[in-house]
C-alpha cells in the first residue's frame, strides 16, 4: 500500500517492498561551480553577475544574438541530459527476482537531472504564480501546459525512465505536479527587479537615482518581456520628431506625451493611465500604433475595463493576463463596469486579486499599465471625479491633410526607428517621471480638458452658461436648480438627471451642498451671478460669508 510522503531537501526515498533507503536528494544552489555535478561538466552559456556592474559609458551597442525561444530552448535543455544510472534504486523482491525503481524515485530523481542540467546550460525554469516560466536567454518566457508535458516525457526517456511508463497519463500527471514543486524549490531567490528597466535584445538597462546602467542579461532576475530590438543610444529619430511636430506641435504636450509613453516602464507609484483623445487624421492611431510596434505584440493586451472589473472568476481570468505585460491597451471606457473600485486598482496599479484557468489563486502586482485610445472622451468619463483624476489625457486636435498622411510611416519607424524613439521616450520621458515622481498635466493640457469638460458634460456646460463659479457667495434650493439645469438639457438634448445625481456631479466639481435647513432644503452653494429668474438667498447672519463677487465689481481687493 503507498503511503503519503512530503519531499524536503533531506529526505530519502524507499521503496515500497522492503524499504532499501535510497540516497537523500542534494538541494543545487541556483548558481553553483557546474563541474563534477552528476557528470556534467558543461558551463553557463549566460553568467549572471553577483553584484551590479558599475555604469559605463557607450556609444553604441551591437545587437547580441538570442538564444531561440519555445520548443527550440527546450530542446536545447533536453539534448545535454545525460542517463540516470538506476541500479541503486532498485530493489529485489521476495523471490529474488530485481524489481525496477519506484515510480517515485524515477520522477524524483528524473526532475532533479532536468533541473540541474537546465541551469548548467542557464537556460533555468521557474514557477512563478502556478505557471512554469523558462530562460530564453534574454528573458523568462511562459510554457504552455502541453508543451511543458511533451518535453518532460522526452527528458524521463533520456534519464532512463522506460517509454512504457514516461508515456503514461498517470504518471505523466504525477511529473507535472511534482515539476512545478520543485522549479518553485530550486529557484526561489530568482525575484523580479525593484528598479525600473528596460529589457532588449542585447541587455538590460537599468534607472535609479544614480543614472541609469547597462548589464548582460541575467536569469536571477525574472523579468518577463525583451523588446525585438538591441539598445542603441547613438539612436535619433527624426521622422518620429516631425512626426511629433505636426500632430502635437506643443513642445508641452510633446514632453507629457514621452512621459506617458515611458509609464510602462517606470516601476514608481504614479496614478495615471494615459488616454490619447482625437479624431480621424489627427495623428493619434499613428502614434500608437508606432508605440505598440515598439513594445511588441507579445508584451501588451488589449483586455476591457469592463472585464477586467468584473468580480467572478471571468474578471480574475481577464486580469491574470496582465501579469507581466507592459501595458493594456484599450479603445474605450466602459460605462457598464462591475467594480469601479477595482478599476482604480488596476490604474493606480495596486495589488489585485487574479488567477489563471485551473490555478489558484495569487495577488498580481507586476502587471500592464493601463492605456486608452478614443475618438472623443465619453459622457460618463466625467461623471466619476476619481476616474476622471487618474487619467492623463492628450488630444490630439491638429487635422492633418490627407496629402501630408503618409500610409508607410509605421513601417518607415519599425525599419530604421524604433531604438532612436525609445532613446526619445527614455530621456524626454523616463527622465523626467524619474525628477518629478507624477504625471502633471500641463497647462495647455488642463485648458483644453476644461473646454473638453463643458463640451462632454452637460453639469459644466450648464454651469459655464449661467456663469457659475465654485465659491458661497449665494445660494439657491436644489429644487430650484434642477428646473434650470432641466431647461438647459432641453433645449441642447442632454439626457435627464434626477436632483440627487446633480448634487452629486456639483460636489464631484468642487461646488458645495448641503441641508442645513430642513424646510429650505438641500443647498446649492456658488459665486459670480445670480439667475434673475430664482430667488436668491445670502447669509447675513454668518460672519465669514463675504460677497466677493459684489466686491470685485466694485473695485475692491478680493481674497483670490
Amino acid at each position: 500500500m503507498n503511503s503519503t510522503m512530503i519531499i524536503t531537501p533531506d529526505t530519502t526515498i524507499q521503496s515500497a517492498s522492503d524499504h532499501q533507503e535510497v540516497e537523500p536528494l542534494q538541494s543545487v544552489p541556483l548558481f553553483t561551480d557546474p563541474v563534477a555535478q552528476d557528470g556534467l561538466a558543461s558551463p553557463p552559456v549566460f553568467d549572471a553577475p553577483t553584484e551590479p556592474t558599475e555604469r559605463t559609458e557607450r556609444k553604441s551597442v551591437r545587437a547580441a544574438p538570442i538564444v531561440s525561444c519555445g520548443v527550440e530552448v527546450l530542446d536545447n535543455i533536453q539534448t545535454k541530459i545525460e542517463p540516470i544510472d538506476w541500479k541503486p534504486y532498485q530493489t529485489k523482491g521476495r523471490d529474488g527476482k530485481v524489481k525496477p525503481p519506484s515510480d517515485r524515485a524515477y520522477i524524483i530523481r528524473s526532475i532533479e537531472r532536468i533541473l540541474r542540467t537546465a541551469i548548467k546550460v542557464g537556460l533555468p525554469f521557474v514557477n512563478h504564480a502556478g505557471i512554469i516560466y523558462h530562460f530564453t536567454g534574454t528573458h523568462y518566457k511562459p510554457i504552455e501546459e502541453g508543451v511543458l508535458q511533451n518535453f518532460l516525457i522526452k527528458c524521463l526517456v533520456r534519464c532512463g525512465v522506460p517509454l512504457n511508463t514516461a508515456i503514461y497519463h498517470t504518471f505523466v500527471d504525477k511529473v507535472f505536479k511534482q515539476f512545478l514543486i520543485h522549479s518553485a524549490w530550486h529557484n526561489s531567490n530568482i525575484a523580479e527587479p525593484d528598479t525600473s528597466y528596460i529589457n532588449l535584445r542585447n541587455g538590460t538597462l537599468f534607472f535609479d537615482k544614480k543614472g541609469h546602467r547597462f548589464e548582460p542579461h541575467s536569469s536571477q532576475r525574472l523579468i518577463r518581456y525583451c523588446l525585438h530590438f538591441p539598445y542603441d543610444e547613438t539612436a535619433i529619430a527624426k521622422l518620429w520628431q516631425k512626426h511629433l511636430d505636426r500632430s502635437l506641435p506643443h513642445p508641452d504636450k510633446q514632453l507629457y506625451l514621452a512621459k506617458c509613453l515611458a509609464l510602462p516602464f517606470y516601476r514608481g507609484k504614479i496614478e495615471k493611465a494615459p488616454l490619447f483623445c482625437g479624431k480621424n487624421d489627427t495623428g493619434k492611431s499613428t502614434t500608437l500604433d508606432a508605440y505598440k510596434e515598439l513594445i511588441g505584440s507579445e508584451n501588451y493586451t488589449t483586455e476591457s475595463l469592463a472585464a477586467l472589473t468584473k468580480t467572478d472568476t471571468q474578471g480574475d481570468y481577464a486580469r491574470a493576463r496582465l501579469d507581466g505585460k507592459l501595458a493594456n491597451i484599450v479603445s474605450d471606457i466602459s460605462p457598464k463596469m462591475s467594480d469601479e473600485g477595482m478599476a482604480k486598482l488596476l490604474i493606480s496599479r495596486e495589488s489585485v486579486p487574479a488567477r489563471h484557468p485551473y490555478g489558484q489563486g495569487f495577488d498580481m502586482r507586476n502587471f500592464a499599465r493601463q492605456m486608452c485610445a478614443m475618438n472623443e472622451l465619453p459622457h460618463q468619463f466625467f461623471t466619476d471625479s476619481a476616474l476622471a483624476k487618474r487619467a492623463a489625457v492628450i488630444l490630439f486636435d491638429q487635422q492633418i491633410k490627407s496629402e501630408d498622411i503618409d500610409t508607410d510611416f509605421v513601417e518607415k519607424i519599425i525599419a530604421d526607428e524604433l531604438p532612436g524613439v525609445l532613446n526619445w521616450i527614455i530621456t524626454v520621458g523616463l527622465a523626467s517621471l524619474w525628477e518629478t515622481k507624477n504625471l502633471n498635466p500641463p497647462l495647455c493640457c488642463i485648458e483644453e480638458m476644461e473646454r473638453l469638460r463643458k463640451e462632454v458634460d452637460p453639469v459644466s456646460a450648464w454651469l459655464a452658461e449661467k456663469g457659475w463659479i465654485k465659491g458661497e457667495a449665494h445660494w439657491i434650493t436644489m429644487k430650484d436648480a434642477q428646473k434650470d439645469y432641466d431647461k438647459f438639457r432641453h433645449a441642447n438634448h442632454y439626457l435627464e438627471m434626477c436632483s440627487r445625481t446633480l448634487a452629486r456631479r456639483l460636489r464631484d466639481l468642487g461646488y458645495r451642498t448641503d441641508d442645513t435647513n430642513g424646510s429650505i432644503g438641500l443647498r446649492f452653494y456658488y459665486s459670480k451671478s445670480i439667475p434673475e429668474n430664482h430667488s436668491d438667498h445670502t447669509e447675513p447672519s454668518d460672519p465669514d460669508h463675504v460677497n466677493y463677487f459684489e466686491r470685485a465689481m466694485s473695485g475692491d481687493d478680493v481674497p483670490f
